[in-house]
């Protein structure tokens, strides 16, 4: 069981780190004026719209 926590809460933390380095990313090339593509829009949207289900999994309490 201990396992599975660690793993759910390194599966959580890693996503929070992504969507941070992401949305930095995206300031970066806003400052620099590059425009920001689609590519970069959908993959917030998707990292976004992952992160409650990633909460529920981290949250969830596991079946014994």
């Amino acid at each position: 069981m201990l396992k599975k926590r660690t793993l759910n809460r390194f599966l959580l933390y890693a996503h929070i780190g992504f969507i941070i380095i992401l949305i930095g990313y995206g300031i970066n090339d806003y400052l620099s004026g590059k425009s920001l593509s689609g590519e970069y829009w959908a993959m917030l949207i998707i990292f976004f719209g992952m992160l409650p289900g990633i909460c529920l999994l981290y949250t969830s309490p596991s079946p014994r």
